[in-house]
């Protein structure tokens, strides 16, 4: 399964809201499996302190 497209939306709205000082919400709406947004998501904000991953 090709996630590139999954990737660079975590990647640009991860940059995007690193430059921000206030609190977002990200709701993440996606026809992958299961688990795949979390994955995701998870390793390309690893890197900053303070985020938060749920799958629903």
């Amino acid at each position: 399964m090709d996630l590139a497209y999954v990737r660079l939306t975590a990647e640009s709205t991860g940059d995007a809201i690193k430059q921000k000082d206030v609190f977002h919400l990200v709701v993440v709406k996606s026809t992958v499996v299961p688990g795949t947004t979390e994955d995701v998501y998870d390793r390309s904000w690893s890197k900053d302190d303070q985020y938060v991953v749920r799958d629903a």
